[in-house]
Order: C-alpha cells, then sequence, then structure tokens
C-alpha cells in the first residue's frame, strides 16, 4: 500500500491578513505534531493562564501547522513577536481547519474568555 505524502494531503487556508500574496496551507500532522497540536490547543483556552502565554500557544500552532506551496513551513519560532502584532483571524481559521482536517467538529478558534 503506498501512503500519500504530507504534501499530497494538505489544506488550503486563508491567511491574507497576514500576506496576501502567499498561499498557505495546513500540513498533515504525525501522531508527534497532533499531540503538541493539542497541548497547545488546551493552553490557548486555558483561562488560568495569562494572556501572553495564551496568545503564544494560538500563535505557535500557526507555526506548527502552516506550510507553502513547496511544502515548507511559513513561519518559524523566529517569527513569534511579529505574528504577536499581526491581525488575529488567520489564528482562528487556522485552528478551526485543522480541527476540521482532523474529522473533529469545528471548535471556536476564539481563546476563551475569562470570567
Amino acid at each position: 500500500m503506498k501512503i500519500k505524502s504530507r504534501k499530497e494531503t494538505r489544506r488550503p487556508v486563508d491567511i491574507s491578513e497576514w500576506n496576501d500574496e502567499t498561499k498557505a496551507y495546513i500540513k498533515s500532522l504525525d501522531i508527534m505534531e497532533r499531540i503538541s497540536f493539542n497541548d497547545l490547543f488546551l493552553q490557548y483556552h486555558d483561562r488560568d493562564a495569562d494572556k501572553v502565554e495564551r496568545a503564544e500557544a494560538g500563535l505557535s500552532i500557526c507555526i506548527l501547522c502552516l506550510i507553502g506551496e513547496d511544502g515548507e513551513p511559513l513561519f518559524t519560532l523566529d517569527d513569534l513577536d511579529e505574528l504577536k502584532a499581526a491581525a488575529f483571524e488567520p489564528i482562528a481559521r487556522v485552528i478551526n481547519a485543522v480541527l476540521e482536517s482532523a474529522g473533529e467538529p469545528a471548535k471556536t478558534g476564539e481563546p476563551a474568555k475569562n470570567p
């Protein structure tokens, strides 16, 4: 049996608020990346975490999951500070696209609100 490569199973996602010239895709996550995604997703929604930790968790999900047409990552952890100053909307779309690609219903990509 031939197993599809990640490039064959990628999924397009809109990050035009960050860059409208680059085509972005959600890569197919392997098991270790999926575990990292789950941990970051929980931290992103953790009401006890401070807003910097939650913001970094959401952006780290984008760094983990986004690739370009060539299959290479669009961002690295070195881009974290620059991404913190960028528009919020792509974060929710990336998170929802990862959840949908795993066959889960889309949850909110919005961070949890503190009571």
